[in-house]
């Protein structure tokens, strides 16, 4: 299937007029005019997260990137006052994944920043990484998303308490195949922490924390 504009190698996206689908040319015009338009329509809106100006176009890119690597329909759609609930996509395997993205820094290991008031339902977090100009998205890998919360959490010079998680990370190739493990909990319960997931997480893949030290 071609893009309209005769191009091939296209990805599905949905935007606010319907579904459509585009090359990846076509779709990062797209994803910079979405996003242009958003960031005027909620110029001045408070926000309970410090966001970068260009977080919206960054998050397109990223979600594009993941999209096009496993074929899945990229969704452009303002939620803005509403949520995604912390999903971007699901697999065919069942797995709720969220791509993150993060800007390639010299002598600074790439990381997957996780709010932690906000917390995540997804299973699986991916990192895609950009250049400072917002170019060349590469998918770094992915990780559980129990690894990061199990991150003590910080407080950044802005006041925002995160996870950080800098690595290890799996190759993309291993998600394909992924299954989320039937010991973990499918979500969260009323009652059920932080800890519980991770604790279901560990005893899912046989893994001991020592000492901040990962090992099984």
């Amino acid at each position: 299937m071609k893009c309209r504009c005769g191009r091939v190698g296209v990805v599905a996206v949905i935007h606010e007029t319907g579904e459509w689908r585009a090359c990846g040319a076509c779709a990062v015009k797209l994803a910079a005019a979405v996003s242009a338009a958003r960031e005027r329509q909620h110029h001045g809106q408070r926000s309970n997260y410090v966001l970068a100006n260009d977080s919206c176009y960054r998050g397109f890119m990223g979600e594009l990137c993941f999209g096009r690597a496993f074929d899945l329909t990229v969704d452009f759609r303002d939620k803005r006052g509403q949520t995604d609930g912390g999903i971007d996509f699901t697999l065919a395997s069942g797995l709720r994944v969220d791509v993150k993205v993060d800007t390639v820094v010299a002598g600074r290991e790439p990381a997957i920043l996780l709010h932690a008031e906000r917390g995540t339902p997804a299973d699986v977090l991916v990192l895609v990484t950009l250049t400072q100009e917002a170019t060349s998205p590469a998918i770094a890998g992915w990780v559980w998303a129990w690894e990061v919360l199990s991150q003590e959490p910080v407080t950044t010079k802005k006041g925002t308490t995160v996870h950080i998680y800098r690595g290890p990370f799996k190759a993309v190739e291993a998600l394909r195949q992924a299954e989320r493990p039937a010991e973990m909990l499918d979500r969260i319960e009323p009652g059920v922490t932080w800890n519980d997931l991770e604790e279901a997480g560990r005893r899912a893949f046989g893994l001991s924390y020592e000492n901040g030290v990962v090992s099984g």
